[in-house]
């Protein structure tokens, strides 16, 4: 009876002693945020378990909860994650080891609203607030914009309070005959930059000439000349004879005739006593 009673004993402690040799801890798990526990929406956090152990074996496995309803499950352990609101969330992870035993921690994580930063114009064409251009010429504006918070940027084109152009960097004004007024307006969605053109109209003119007469002056010099002319026509055709001597009358010479006037002349003279005319020589002769 004593050696079934011992034999059982025996059996007894060899069961528990098995057991304690077989038996599997629990893996830790450790959580660690690079580079703070607060971040704002749209910043990626760097979760890490490196930390984590497992006293009598491996983990192989690695699951995260994120709190806002994303998961995350690998074998390496870390896990980039961002937010796209804010508030508060609960992150979870759960390590598991090489004998299906699971470790779990827990951190919490703010997520606070991304401060917004106004885009930026660097640069812009034409280079001055003042345009001058003629009534209808075209004109090109354009601007270069950044955005330090890498959103996407848009353009809003308008000319005396109304919207042209919702579209790129680059407009192109068509002219106006008054003068007007070129704005953009930059935007992130919900900041925004401008800049403003004033675009004076000049009329197109013809350059005047290199020297030019008043017309008083162009007129009086036609009265002027039309006088000197009917002056000259007037004086032509009632000109005094000029008083030319005689010519000493030569013995023997046959007096002639003058073919303007009928005056007699000697054959030797050269102009006519009477009217002045030249001579041509052809002369008719004196009648009795």
């Amino acid at each position: 009876m004593r050696r079934v009673l011992l034999a059982g004993v025996l059996l007894v402690l060899l069961v528990l002693v098995v057991q304690v040799a077989s038996a599997n801890d629990t893996p830790v798990a450790v959580i660690d945020i690079f580079p703070d526990t607060q971040g704002t929406v749209g910043e990626f956090f760097a979760f890490s378990a490196e930390r984590s152990t497992d006293p009598d074996g491996t983990i192989g496995q690695y699951s995260w909860d994120f709190g806002d309803g994303g998961f995350g499950l690998s074998i390496w352990p870390w896990m980039n994650y961002s937010y796209s609101h804010s508030g508060q969330f609960v992150v979870t992870l759960r390590v598991t080891d090489n004998e299906n035993a699971t470790g779990t921690a827990v951190i919490i994580v703010t997520v606070v609203p991304r401060l917004n930063r106004a885009p930026v114009i660097t640069s812009f064409l034409p280079p001055d607030n003042e345009v001058f251009t003629g009534p209808g010429d075209p004109t090109v504006f354009s601007v270069n914009a950044v955005d330090f918070d890498g959103d996407t940027l848009m353009y809003t084109w308008i000319v005396n309070g109304l919207v042209q152009s919702v579209s790129d960097s680059v407009f192109v004004f068509a002219g106006s005959p008054e003068d007007a007024v070129v704005e953009v307006v930059v935007s992130d969605g919900l900041l925004e930059a401008r800049q403003v053109w004033i675009v004076s109209t000049v009329q197109h003119s013809v350059p005047p000439p290199a020297f030019s007469i008043p017309p008083v002056l162009i007129a009086l010099g036609l009265v002027v000349l039309v006088g000197g002319v009917v002056v000259t026509l007037a004086y032509t055709q009632t000109r005094s004879v000029p008083y030319r001597p005689a010519p000493t009358p030569v013995p023997g010479a046959v007096p002639r005739w003058c073919l303007r006037c009928g005056a007699a002349y000697p054959a030797q003279g050269y102009f006519c006593p009477a009217c002045g005319e030249r001579l041509s020589g052809r002369a008719r002769p004196v009648k009795d």
